[in-house]
């Protein structure tokens, strides 16, 4: 796979690194509400489901990432408009908030409460539509190609 192959030049594979770990940092310590003491404490409260599918989605979003990076690197025949960027963006951010159900804690400041009770009890399905997406972007990119 192509993906792999991209994974395996040390360059981006420490953007997949540091976009894994910045996205689970920034994560959870906006569910622990800035208290660093109860990082352990939150990975222990999230119902295993939860924490499967939120590390699925981590993982596969700092594999796009990176396989994003590595494709901007290549020489182009048309260049990109910067609203692709700021669009992409936004959809990642509303899949940031709805990777658990208690991302009350984020989702107030642009949501509103309707929104955050419907997430709260459908926030499993739309992460894993958010890691669907995720996959069908990598393969429209070519990712998963030999």
């Amino acid at each position: 796979m192509k993906l792999l192959k991209v994974l395996a030049i040390p360059k981006y594979f420490g953007i997949f690194l540091l976009s894994f770990i910045s996205f689970v940092a920034v994560y959870v310590y906006f569910q622990a509400i800035g208290i660093l003491e109860n990082f352990v404490f939150w990975f222990m409260v999230t119902p295993p489901l939860n924490l499967a599918v939120f590390l699925a989605f981590s993982l596969f979003l700092a594999a796009a990432i990176s396989y994003q990076a590595y494709l901007r690197s290549l020489p182009s025949v048309c260049p990109l408009k910067e609203s692709a960027t700021a669009t992409s963006s936004l959809g990642i951010a509303g899949l940031f908030i709805s990777a658990c159900p208690a991302c009350a804690s984020l989702g107030i400041f642009i949501l509103p409460a309707s929104a955050l009770a419907f997430m709260a009890n459908y926030g499993i399905y739309i992460s894993l539509i958010g890691i669907a997406a995720l996959l069908y972007m990598l393969n429209y990119l070519g990712g998963f190609k030999k």
